[in-house]
């Protein structure tokens, strides 16, 4: 008798918005030797773009062939500023109901915010003052 088991975790924090991630997982049989395992990738975060798995599914794994490393790549939500949660779900294809679930975590940072220099903004908003004031302090040194 075959037997899902998965290991991992997937998390990230600091992850620029619209950023490529990859991350990595494990599935295996972990039932009686001899047995053998049809496992997928059935449900996965509807947050973020582009999401594949390599390998997506496995044929006849068997508990002598160990754990099988599964690749997950996708891109970052555009959000920022906010933690992302959520699931992959794998399933034995010949028996949906027997699943493991492989939790997920993402956070965005906060987006850098100018600093407001008002003596600045007002050389800006102003700057045909600028030989004026050149003039002035030239002829305040003298």
């Amino acid at each position: 008798i075959p037997n899902l088991c998965c290991q991992g975790e997937l998390s990230w924090t600091g992850i620029p918005p619209g950023e490529s991630m990859s991350g990595t997982f494990e599935v295996s049989n972990c039932g009686n030797e001899g047995s053998e395992l049809d496992w997928e990738v059935a449900e996965y975060p509807e947050w973020g773009t582009g999401w594949t798995f390599n390998p997506a599914s496995g044929i006849g794994l068997t508990p002598e062939q160990g754990w099988q490393t599964v690749t997950v790549d996708f891109i970052a939500p555009t959000e920022k500023n906010k933690e992302f949660t959520g699931t992959i779900k794998v399933i034995n294809s010949n028996i949906p109901s027997e699943f493991c679930e492989i939790s997920i975590y993402l956070k965005t940072p906060k987006s850098k915010q100018s600093i407001e220099n008002p003596f600045l903004n007002f050389l800006q908003r102003h700057q045909n003052l600028l030989p004026l004031i050149q003039q002035i302090l030239e002829r305040l040194g003298q």
